[in-house]
């Protein structure tokens, strides 16, 4: 609501966006616009200190559309991914909360950190059967130190058409920092 170009609570019928700022200690209302920067996330109603804190880093005003770099995203986002994606039924979402779903998030980090991810559709085909790397040959391959069983993994299929384009193999965006001298 803070970023579209309506006045309207999306789901709504009747009731103004600016309804949860006017009237509230906040005294502004919605920009229906980008944002400029980070900082201007924090106006956002719901968003505050604790969620920044736990989320902001996960967060750029830079680019139109949602992008996901796979080969760089955190394993937290990945998880969201395949959360979001996943064609299941409601009561099959109970795996996302049990001890295998962790260990096939902990493989899919492991393998990107050695041979990465070229293509959406490596990816896509990863997550409907994954492939745990050799230790022998890949020693650590970041699991932990624990041995996952491949038979043990889920497996999912991602629901590609309502996934877009949004992954990414490769950044596009970029942050540089940069440190004067005076004198």
């Amino acid at each position: 609501d803070w970023v579209d170009s309506n006045t309207h609570v999306a789901g709504e019928v009747g009731t103004s966006e600016d309804s949860k700022y006017r009237y509230s200690e906040r005294g502004y209302i919605t920009k229906n616009s980008y944002f400029d920067s980070l900082d201007e996330i924090r106006m956002v109603y719901g968003v505050d200190d604790l969620f920044f804190e736990h989320f902001g880093k996960f967060f750029t005003v830079y680019g139109k559309a949602l992008r996901i770099n796979i080969n760089e995203a955190e394993p937290a986002v990945l998880s969201s991914l395949v959360m979001t994606y996943a064609k299941l039924k409601p009561q099959e979402r109970g795996i996302f909360f049990r001890p295998e779903y962790q260990q096939f998030i902990q493989a899919m980090v492991a393998y990107r950190s050695y041979l990465g991810f070229n293509t959406r559709d490596e990816f896509v085909r990863w997550v409907k059967n994954p492939v745990l790397l050799d230790p022998r040959m890949y020693p650590g391959a970041a699991t932990g130190g624990q041995t996952i069983m491949r038979d043990s993994l889920p497996k999912f299929i991602l629901d590609v058409g309502r996934m877009g384009s949004i992954i990414l193999t490769e950044a596009d965006t970029f942050r540089i920092t940069a440190v004067g001298h005076v004198g």
